[in-house]
């Protein structure tokens, strides 16, 4: 089934700004921690811990509560949701910059990302109306629109963070909320977006399966006399008809715990805590919640890296100069999706392109780091490093990204799908909160030190290389099946 244009156009659009909400801090975030007085800091290589901490507080909430959102959403609708969220979003985007402390600020981010769930309900309703057979274009689209927000959001936040500074702005209103600005934007789209919900989106349709509850024994006492039948009835006759009162199980229709563990469902319909149970679910959630770490992770260490002087292995940019820097992932993310993944997908299969994305994160990673002390020898040579190897790990964050979507929505049906993404979207989130704040700790104990190699400033590349080739061995205990959505003619019961 085709993806209806105008709803899959709003899908794209609120992909895209859910992006852009969720990096454009991050392009301004060691500096805006420097200018709170409270925290006592010098300069932004003494950032990293307080910069993890606000960086964490918007994942953190959305770990608390996008399994709820999701579940909300498939029982009273996608439309509702996303509205909330996007409601949510317009507030609490003025409210951040204008927090005049610390603590205030990382309470605005933690209530923004626990009210926003539209990163796990689009991509739900996404996937639904795409159907079996449009899945692959659903995900790639939904994913090209998060790494267009990628790619917008840092411009938006290094470009339009500190007007008063990078573009003599006059007045004090400026120099007194340097980042209310591209907080506004963001908020704006956020607006218009909400609008668009309202014009364009409908509910879909989604049939809903029920299996019948295994037949037990001790269920119906046979013994009992029928009223409808003589006395004189034989005992096998009146067995016979007592057992064909029974309920009938339906015919055989494997859920996910049939297809990969096995198992037979043990209820009429699935229940939060039995999806969750899932071992296709935990498996595909870890995977996306590995990503996801080292995703935030990055988002976090390379800014830190920038902005940290030459003589502690960073590379001493500005804020435009890194948001530049970021958006050369999100360039080649937005490239890959639109043109390769979904023929790729189609080709390797879902289970083959996140190896091999999680396999070659590794090097990608690993040679970024050099480019600190090549800097110092030539600045060309370096930023060409740097770009490189930055579209090489948009690349494969592309890869293993959109794969794990498209195997976290083949493990249920469309009637759960919003409660699987939230489940899914919550480990994400989870490890987006830790990310920041394990990103920002290595780097702060390890580039103020004066530590040997390996345990330099060069470990904050060593750690998510690590953790990415874990990922690459959690995907080989994922069955292939996971590679078809679950039930469709060609993947049913293989």
């Amino acid at each position: 089934m085709a993806l209806p244009t105008a709803p899959a156009v709003v899908c794209l659009y609120l992909t895209m700004i859910a992006g852009v909400s969720l990096s454009f801090i991050y392009a301004f975030i060691p500096f805006m921690v420097v200018s709170f007085p409270e925290l006592g800091l010098e300069s932004q290589a003494q950032a990293g811990f307080w910069s993890g901490l606000l960086g964490a507080a918007y994942a953190l909430g959305q770990a608390a509560l996008l399994p709820f959102w999701g579940s909300m959403a498939d029982k009273y609708g996608y439309r509702p949701i996303i509205s909330i969220g996007l409601f949510a979003s317009i507030v609490c985007l003025i409210a951040f910059p204008l927090a005049p402390t610390f603590a205030l600020s990382v309470m605005v981010r933690l209530v923004h990302g626990g009210l926003n769930g539209i990163h796990a309900v689009v991509k739900a309703y996404i996937c639904v109306i795409a159907g079996d057979d449009g899945q692959v274009d659903a995900i790639a689209l939904y994913a090209f629109g998060q790494s267009a927000g990628f790619v917008l959001g840092p411009l938006v936040g290094g470009l339009l963070a500190d007007p008063a500074k990078q573009y003599n702005w006059r007045g004090k209103f400026w120099q007194d909320n340097p980042y209310l600005l591209p907080c506004a934007v963001t908020s704006m789209a956020h607006l218009v977006s909400l609008l668009l919900v309202f014009r364009y989106l409908y509910e879909p349709q989604i049939t809903r399966h029920q299996y019948d509850l295994p037949v037990k024994p001790h269920v119906v006492d046979l013994s009992l006399p029928d009223p409808q039948h003589p006395a004189s009835q034989s005992e096998d006759t009146a067995a016979s008809e007592a057992t064909a009162l029974l309920p009938r199980p339906l015919p055989p229709k494997p859920s996910v715990e049939a297809e990969v563990c096995g198992q037979f469902p043990r209820a009429e319909t699935l229940g939060f805590w039995d999806i969750f149970g899932l071992r296709a679910v935990f498996l595909t959630s870890m995977m996306y919640g590995l990503v996801g770490l080292v995703q935030s992770m990055n988002q976090e260490v390379l800014p830190l890296w920038g902005a940290a002087p030459l003589n502690t292995g960073g590379l001493q940019f500005s804020s435009a100069h890194i948001g530049i820097l970021n958006s050369a992932t999100g360039f080649a993310y937005s490239v890959f999706q639109l043109l390769l993944f979904p023929r790729m997908c189609r080709a390797q299969g879902a289970t083959r392109i996140y190896a091999g994305g999680a396999l070659c994160y590794c090097p990608a990673i690993l040679l970024q780091g050099c480019a600190g002390p090549l800097l110092r020898i030539s600045p060309a040579l370096a930023w060409a490093l740097l770009l490189l190897t930055e579209m090489m790990k948009g690349i494969c964050m592309a890869s293993a990204y959109a794969s794990v979507l498209l195997l976290i929505n083949h493990t249920v049906e469309a009637q759960y799908s919003g409660t699987v993404n939230g489940i899914s979207q919550s480990f994400a989130s989870t490890a987006r909160a830790l990310g920041p704040l394990l990103g920002g700790i290595t780097f702060a104990a390890t580039a103020t030190g004066h530590r040997p190699f390996p345990f330099n400033w060069y470990f904050s590349f060593i750690l998510p290389a690590l953790i990415m080739f874990e990922a690459y061995h959690l995907v080989e205990k994922c069955p292939k099946s996971l590679d078809r959505p679950l039930g469709s003619e060609n993947g049913e019961g293989s």
